[in-house]
């Protein structure tokens, strides 16, 4: 259960590292931790995602709002039974923002 709870921590810290920095486009980013005796390894993974259909869009021309999924996965455990946690959420993107890539860390 330790190791479920602190997957738990490191995956909420990740998610708002992501939403405190609207103004950073998130690259795939993978790494490894070591917190509270366990090893962890984790993947944080930015999709863009469609507010409109494309009829929507045609009617509505001067809608440019956008919409990043963020998914954030914690995984531990030996080879072989490996466990993991996933944490998912959404942020809306200011327009005309210029995007700078960024790994972000823990």
């Amino acid at each position: 259960m330790a190791g479920h709870q602190a997957a738990m921590i490191l995956a909420r810290a990740k998610l708002d590292e992501a939403l405190a920095h609207p103004d950073f486009k998130l690259a795939v980013d993978q790494g490894e931790d070591h917190y509270a005796g366990v090893d962890f390894g984790y993947r944080v993974v930015l999709q863009p995602m469609e507010l409109l259909s494309p009829e929507q869009r045609a009617r509505i021309p001067s809608f440019d709002q956008k919409l990043e999924r963020i998914a954030i996965e914690v995984f531990w455990g030996a080879e072989g039974a490996k466990q993991s946690y996933k944490l998912v959420s959404y942020r809306m993107v200011a327009p005309n923002v210029v995007k700078t890539p960024a790994k972000l860390g823990i």
